[in-house]
């Protein structure tokens, strides 16, 4: 299955992990936010639940003036924008 592609929606904030060996971690801790065709002055949202399915964290994104602001987010978050 890693050689499927994968469709996302445009104006998505699809979050990863860092642990692939195991489902059950921190899904907050060294988080990779992807944000996928950001649409001008439309907010994304993202959720992240913890182990217990409790939302520990929500970031937004939006897209203003050709550039990404977010709101929320960790200071550790790395974000890559696919445009």
């Amino acid at each position: 299955y890693f050689s499927l592609p994968l469709y996302v929606k445009e104006n998505t904030l699809l979050p990863l992990g860092t642990i692939d060996n195991r489902p059950d971690y921190d899904y907050s801790r060294n988080l990779v936010l992807h944000y996928y065709q950001p649409r001008e002055g439309i907010p994304a949202v993202c959720r992240i639940p913890d182990t217990e399915g409790n939302i520990v964290l929500e970031i937004t994104a939006v897209k203003e003036n050709g550039e990404v602001r977010l709101s929320g987010a960790p200071q550790d978050l790395a974000l890559i924008v696919h445009e």
